[in-house]
């Protein structure tokens, strides 16, 4: 969980180098929004359904919720500390 965190701000970081001035909150449900996307995508069909799991499965794990709200989050605190205040 603490990499998420790590990932979520050098994301942050990157994204605002660009002076892009989008809420910080609003960035992170995007950028949680496009890595479960990508599990729709990916993850699930390569990795979860050939080990016998599902969708219903992977989405309903509380596990996969909580790591999207910390990312979340993590941008939303990168935005108010770093950009909001500046």
């Amino acid at each position: 969980m603490v990499l998420i965190v790590f990932y979520a701000i050098v994301g942050a970081k990157f994204y605002y180098q660009k002076k892009y001035n989008i809420n910080g909150f609003t960035l992170g449900v995007l950028m949680s929004g496009t890595a479960l996307f990508l599990d729709v995508l990916i993850t699930v069909p390569f990795v979860e359904i050939p080990e016998g799991r599902s969708y219903e499965s992977f989405f309903t794990s509380p596990i996969l919720w909580t790591l999207a709200f910390i990312n979340a989050f993590s941008v939303y605190w990168y935005w108010h500390r770093k950009i909001k205040t500046s």
